[in-house]
């Protein structure tokens, strides 16, 4: 779930790069034993290469389906 939510996250350019790993750690805490974004990765969420809209920001629960 946390790899899917970290290449749904590295589109927009309108989230900080905070908030994209604080999402991506929030889910790995949900692990048995949690792990850390590795560096180089938690890195390349600063960016961003679109504004995908209002939609793709605001329906998180359409981010995976089964």
């Amino acid at each position: 779930m946390a790899e899917l939510n970290y290449v749904y996250l590295l589109i927009p350019h309108t989230i900080s790069g905070a908030k994209k790993r604080h999402i991506v750690d929030t889910i790995l805490g949900y692990m048995q034993e949690p792990i850390a974004i590795p560096a180089p990765l938690a890195e390349a969420l600063d960016n961003g290469f679109l504004n995908p809209g209002t939609f793709y920001m605001v329906s998180a629960d359409f981010r995976v389906r089964p």
